[in-house]
C-alpha cells in the first residue's frame, strides 16, 4: 500500500510508484511471498493535479499511469481523494470520468456518534479521560462547522498539551482556542514570539506554501526545503528561515516528508486572519511568484535555455512586482542611466540586492538572465555610447513615422470600414431603412468622408423611415389587411389570425382564424375595419363571421351571405357582395351591432355594387352596377333603416361619370364624395353634384384619404404619390416603386408617415416619412429680399404686393417672427399708376445689427429715383427716424484737353472754357462777381465753377460741376472766339 500526492510534477515524481510491486513466483522468495498480492495506491488531495500542475501534458500522463489500474491483470488498484469543489474537474479527462461513474463513493460529514468515538477511543487506547463536557462542547462546535476534521484534531492537539495528569479538561480546551480559534490562536503565538526579521521570513515561507485559487479555494503547496531555506533574504544565509521553519514545524503549523514542507492542514488558510489578510494582499502577486517559479524551474530543466527566458509583456510584469538587476522595484532611476549604466560596473551582489526579497537563488537567476538577455540585445544594436544614442534618436524618428504612419493606416483602415458600412446603408434602404439610417450615421461618425458624407445626406434624404417583413414560411392562403392608419397589419388564413404593430414590429395577438393549415379551403376572403379592430370573413358557402384581432370570441351574422367588401368608418356598417344568381346578383349593407341589413340592391349578374359610407354612419352612396349614383340616408335608431334621398340638382352626367369610379369614400364632413377613376381622383359637392377634381394623374390603381382629409395618396404601378388637395392639384411627394406592387395603402397624419403592403401577398410593410409635406401651410406671398443681420440674430424679409412693401424680422435660429415692420407704400403709386411700376425693397443692417434700415425705392413718371428709407431699432423695436434721399445728378462729361486727343487726331476733341474760378482769383480788390457767376437764388453765394444761363421768366438751379471739372455745356460767351482752344493739361510734379 503506497500514499502519495501529486504535487506538482505528479508524472515524474510518482512515476515509480505508480508501477505495482513484482508478484512472488518462487518458493524462495521468502515466508511472506504468499500473501503478497495487489498494489494498492492512495491518492491523497487528487485536487493538486489541478492546482499545482500546470502542465496538461504531464498530467494526462499522471492520470494515464493511475488509470492502467482498470487493467484486471495490472494488480494495481487506485483510490483517489478529491475534495468535492474539484470533482467537476474530473469530467475533464473523458478516460477518468469514464472510470468514475461507477466507482465513486461520496463521503459525507461524520455524525455525532462517530465524531464522539474520533474523540474518545484514541484517548482510552493511550490511557486518558475526556471530560463529558468536552466531548459535548466538541460535537456541538463541530456540527456548526463544514470540513471541522482538521480544527477538531488541532484543538485536540493543543487540549492535550494543556491537559491535566491523564484528563482531557473542557478549561483546557477552551484555553487553546477551541475548534474555532486553536489553530488562529496557535499559529498567532508562534508568529509574536518571532523577531521582526523572523516575522517576515515566516509570512514568505507561509505565502510559498499557498496556491491561489483561479475561481477556486486557495490551496496548500508543498514545497522543497531547500526553496523555503535559501529564502532567507538575509546576509547570514539561511540560518534565520530554517529556525523559522524549524519553530512553525514544531507547532504543528507546517510538517516535513523528506525534503518536502507543506502545511499540515488546510484549515490554517481559512481559520488564521492574519494568513487570510496576507493572501488577499498579496494574492495577484502570488499568482505571478508561482508563474516566475515554474517558469525558472522549467529554465533550469532545459539547461538554462535563452529560448525559455521571460520577453515582453512578462518580463515587464515580472520587473515591475519583482524589481531588476537596473531599477530594482519602486526604484528611480539614475539620472544617468541607459548607455552610461553599460560604462559602470555594477557587481553581481548589488544588483540582488535589488531583487525583492522572497526570491530564490534561481529566480534570481532568472531574472538576472532575463535583463542580461535584453541587456544583450540591446547591445547588439550598436557598439559603443555614440552608436546607442544615435539608434536611439533613429529609433524615436523611426517610432513617430512608425507613429504617424499607424495613424495614417488606422485612419485609412477606419475610412475603409466606414466606406464598406456606408455601402452597406445604402444596400439597406428597402430591406431595412431603420438599420441602414443608423448605419449612415456610425459611418460618418466613424470617418467624415464623401461617402459617408453622401450616406449620412442619403440618410436624411431617404423617404424610407421602416420595414416590416413578416416571418418567412407563411401559411398557405394567408391574406394581409392593412389598417387606415397603417399602424396595423393583420394576417388571416391558414387556420391562424395574427395581428402586428407596424411601428413596433411586435406581434400583438395570434388567435385561431378563418381557413386551414394545410390551405385547402383557398385564399381569405375578408374585410377589416379602418381601425383594424375587426375582421369580417367569409367560408365557401359565404357565411360571415366577425373576428375580433385582439383577441375576442368570435360571432357569426346570422342571415348574411356573401363576400365582405369594405367596412363603414365607424366599423358599424358592412357591405357585402352577394351570391350571383342566373341574372341578378344581390348587394347588402348590414348593421353590424344590429345584426340585421340597412340597405338592399340589386345589380345585372356579373356586376358588382360600390358604396360609399359616410364618417358619421348617416349617408350612403350606392352605385348599383353600371347605373346612376344612388344617395340613401341611413337611421340612427335600431332597427335601421334607408331611405332614398332625391339628387335633384345633380347633373345626370355627374350621377353617372361618379358610378365610373372604381373607388369611392366621403370626405371628412360628409359634404364631398370622392372618387377614383381612369383620369385621377375627383370631388363631388353631395349636395350640388357640383365637380372638382383633386389630382389629374392618369393610371392610378389606388388611392387613400386621411382621416383629417388633408392628405391624398395614390398609387400606380411604378410610384406613389401624396397631395395636399386644400392647397394644390400637384403632388407633394412622389415616391418611386422599383419593380413592386402596392396591395394596400394607409396614411397616418400624426405620425407624418405612409405605410403601404409590397408585393401581392403583402409580405412587407414600409413605411415612408412625408418629410414634413403633411404640415406644409398654404403659400404666402413670395419673398422679395431677405437680409441677415452681422451679429446672425435677425433675418430680415421683404414681401411685396403691390402697392405696398412688407416687412418682417425674424428669428435667424427659429424662423419665427419677431416683428411686423409698418407697410410701406411704393413711390408713384397714385391713383392711376400702372400695376408693373417696378418698386424695389430696401434693407440693410448696422455693423452692430442694432439699427435696420428699410424702405422703397421706385421709378417717378419722370424716370427720376425717388427713395425713402426708415431706421427701426431692433433692441427696443421702435421707430427712430426716416430719410428721404434726393437723387444724384448725371455725371459730368470727362475734362477735355489732354494730350490724349493729340494721339487721335480724327477724333474732335471738345471745347473746353476757361475756369471762370481762376480769373476771379486773379482780378485785384474783392468787387461785385462777373456776370456768369451772379448770386445763387434764395441769398447763397453761387458755388465757384458753377455756369449761369439765365432763362426767361424762372432762375433754374444751377448744375453741380467739380473743382477740376466744368460742364461744356454753357456754349461761348459773348466777345469771345467761338472756336474751341486746345488747351493742354500741364505736367505736375514728377510729371514728363
Amino acid at each position: 500500500m503506497r500514499l502519495l500526492t501529486p504535487g506538482e510534477h505528479p508524472a515524474r515524481t510518482h512515476a515509480a510508484a505508480c508501477t505495482p510491486a513484482p508478484a512472488a513466483t518462487g518458493p524462495g522468495d521468502g515466508p511472506d511471498a504468499a500473501d503478497q498480492g495487489d498494489t494498492w495506491i492512495l491518492v491523497d488531495q487528487f485536487e493538486e493535479v489541478f492546482t499545482l500542475c500546470h502542465d496538461p501534458v504531464e498530467r494526462a500522463r499522471f492520470l494515464d499511469l493511475l488509470l492502467r489500474a482498470r487493467d484486471p491483470d495490472s494488480r494495481l488498484r487506485v483510490v483517489i481523494a478529491v475534495r468535492a469543489d474539484f470533482y467537476g474537474r474530473c469530467a475533464e479527462h473523458r478516460a477518468l470520468a469514464e472510470a468514475l461513474c461507477g466507482s465513486g463513493l461520496l463521503v459525507g460529514p461524520m455524525t455525532s456518534a462517530e465524531l464522539r468515538a474520533a474523540v474518545v477511543r484514541p484517548a482510552d487506547a493511550h490511557g486518558l479521560i475526556v471530560e463529558r463536557a468536552l466531548t459535548a462542547r466538541l460535537l456541538r462546535d463541530a456540527e456548526r462547522e463544514p470540513g471541522a476534521l482538521p480544527l477538531v484534531s488541532h484543538a485536540l492537539l493543543e487540549t492535550w498539551r494543556r491537559r491535566k495528569g491523564r484528563a482531557l479538561t473542557l478549561q483546557a480546551y477552551e484555553a487553546a482556542g477551541g475548534v474555532h480559534g486553536a489553530v488562529a490562536q496557535t499559529a498567532e503565538d508562534v508568529y509574536t514570539r518571532l523577531s521582526p526579521h523572523q516575522a517576515a521570513l515566516a509570512r514568505r515561507i507561509l505565502l510559498r506554501l499557498i496556491a491561489p485559487g483561479e475561481g477556486a479555494q486557495d490551496t496548500r503547496r508543498p514545497a522543497p526545503r531547500a526553496e523555503l531555506e535559501c529564502d532567507s533574504g538575509d546576509p547570514a544565509g539561511g540560518a534565520g528561515s530554517g529556525y523559522v521553519l524549524e519553530r512553525l514545524v514544531a507547532a504543528r503549523l507546517l510538517t516535513l516528508d523528506g525534503d518536502t514542507v507543506d502545511l499540515a492542514h488546510e484549515a490554517l488558510i481559512t481559520s488564521w486572519p492574519r494568513l487570510r489578510r496576507w493572501i488577499d494582499e498579496d494574492r495577484e502577486r502570488l499568482r505571478a511568484h508561482r508563474r516566475l517559479t515554474e517558469a525558472a524551474h522549467s529554465w533550469q530543466e532545459l539547461d538554462r535555455d535563452p529560448g525559455a527566458l521571460y520577453r515582453g509583456s512578462r518580463l515587464a510584469e515580472a520587473t515591475e512586482l519583482f524589481g531588476s538587476a537596473d531599477t530594482g522595484p519602486g526604484h528611480r532611476p539614475h539620472r544617468r542611466s541607459g548607455p552610461y549604466r553599460l560604462l559602470r560596473g555594477h557587481s553581481r551582489r548589488r544588483d540582488e540586492q535589488r531583487y525583492v526579497p522572497g526570491l530564490t537563488r534561481l529566480e534570481r537567476d532568472f531574472l538576472t538572465a532575463c535583463h542580461e538577455a535584453r541587456r544583450r540585445e540591446r547591445r547588439r544594436r550598436g557598439g559603443g555610447v555614440a552608436a546607442v544614442c544615435l539608434l536611439l534618436t533613429v529609433a524615436l524618428l523611426a517610432g513617430v513615422v512608425a507613429w504617424q504612419q499607424t495613424r495614417a493606416n488606422t485612419r485609412q483602415h477606419t475610412e475603409a470600414e466606414a466606406r464598406r458600412i456606408a455601402a452597406v446603408a445604402d444596400s439597406m434602404r428597402m430591406s431595412d431603412p431603420r438599420l441602414a439610417m443608423r448605419l449612415s450615421v456610425a459611418a460618418w461618425r466613424l470617418a467624415d468622408t464623401h461617402e459617408t458624407r453622401a450616406a449620412l445626406l442619403g440618410a436624411l434624404a431617404q423617404p424610407e423611415e421602416d420595414a416590416l417583413t413578416l416571418p418567412s414560411g407563411s401559411r398557405a392562403g394567408s391574406e394581409r389587411f392593412l389598417s387606415d392608419d397603417g399602424r396595423t397589419l393583420v394576417s388571416a388564413g391558414g387556420g391562424r389570425l395574427n395581428r402586428w404593430d407596424v411601428a413596433e414590429h411586435r406581434e400583438t395577438t395570434s388567435v385561431r382564424g378563418p381557413g386551414s393549415p394545410d390551405g385547402e379551403a383557398g385564399p381569405v376572403r375578408a374585410a377589416l375595419t379602418p381601425d383594424g379592430a375587426l375582421l369580417a370573413t367569409a367560408d365557401r358557402r359565404l357565411r360571415i363571421t366577425l373576428r375580433p384581432t385582439t383577441g375576442g370570441a368570435a360571432r357569426t351574422l346570422p342571415g348574411a351571405r356573401g363576400t365582405p367588401a369594405v367596412f363603414s368608418t365607424d366599423g358599424r356598417l358592412l357591405w357585402l357582395h352577394g351570391p350571383a344568381g342566373a341574372h341578378r346578383a344581390t348587394a347588402q349593407l348590414w348593421d353590424v351591432h344590429g345584426g340585421r341589413p340597412v340597405l338592399q340592391r340589386r345589380t345585372a349578374a356579373g356586376r358588382e355594387a360600390s358604396v360609399a359610407v359616410s364618417r358619421s354612419g348617416g349617408l350612403a352612396a350606392v352605385c348599383p352596377g353600371r347605373a346612376a349614383l344612388e344617395l340613401w340616408r341611413l337611421g340612427t335608431t335600431r332597427p335601421r333603416h334607408a331611405v332614398r334621398l332625391p339628387l335633384d340638382g345633380w347633373p345626370a352626367r355627374a350621377r353617372h361619370a361618379v358610378c365610373r369610379a372604381r373607388t369611392l369614400t366621403f370626405a371628412p364632413g360628409d359634404r364631398r364624395l370622392v372618387g377614383l377613376d381612369g383620369r385621377g381622383v375627383h370631388a363631388w359637392d353631395v349636395a350640388t353634384g357640383r365637380h372638382r377634381q383633386l389630382a389629374a394623374q392618369r393610371g392610378l390603381t389606388g388611392m387613400r384619404l386621411s382621416g383629417d382629409g388633408e392628405l391624398l395618396v395614390g398609387t400606380d404601378s411604378t410610384r406613389i404619390l401624396v397631395w395636399r388637395p386644400a392647397l394644390s392639384r400637384r403632388p407633394v411627394l412622389r415616391y418611386p416603386l422599383v419593380s413592386e406592387y402596392v396591395s394596400g395603402l394607409g396614411v397616418d397624419p400624426r405620425a407624418g408617415v405612409v405605410r403601404y403592403l409590397s408585393g401581392l401577398t403583402g409580405q412587407t410593410v414600409r413605411t415612408l416619412s412625408l418629410a414634413g409635406a403633411h404640415r406644409v401651410r398654404r403659400p404666402g406671398p413670395p419673398l422679395g429680399h431677405a437680409v441677415f443681420s452681422p451679429d446672425g440674430r435677425h433675418l430680415a424679409t421683404a414681401r411685396s404686393r403691390w402697392p405696398h412693401v412688407r416687412f418682417e424680422l425674424r428669428d435667424a435660429r427659429t424662423g419665427t417672427v419677431v416683428r411686423r415692420l409698418p407697410a410701406r407704400l411704393c413711390h408713384g403709386t397714385a391713383p392711376g399708376a400702372a400695376r408693373h411700376t417696378p418698386c424695389t425693397p430696401l434693407m440693410a443692417f448696422d455693423r452692430k445689427g442694432g439699427t435696420f434700415a428699410y424702405g422703397t425705392g421706385s421709378r417717378s413718371p419722370g424716370g427720376a429715383l425717388r427713395q425713402t428709407v426708415h431706421l427701426w431699432d431692433t433692441r427696443t423695436h421702435r421707430h427712430t427716424g426716416s430719410l428721404p434721399l434726393t437723387p444724384l445728378p448725371a455725371r459730368p462729361p470727362r475734362r477735355a484737353g489732354t494730350w490724349r486727343h493729340r494721339l487721335h487726331p480724327r477724333r474732335p476733341p471738345p471745347a473746353r472754357l476757361p475756369h471762370p474760378g481762376r480769373r476771379a482769383r486773379r482780378g485785384v480788390g474783392r468787387g461785385p462777381p462777373p456776370p456768369h457767376q451772379g448770386a445763387a437764388p434764395h441769398g447763397r453765394r453761387r458755388p465757384r465753377g458753377a455756369a449761369h444761363r439765365p432763362a426767361a421768366g424762372h432762375q433754374p438751379r444751377p448744375a453741380r460741376l467739380t473743382r477740376h471739372r466744368q460742364s461744356a455745356e454753357a456754349g461761348p460767351q459773348p466777345g469771345r472766339d467761338p472756336r474751341p482752344r486746345l488747351q493742354p493739361r500741364r505736367p505736375g510734379p514728377g510729371r514728363r
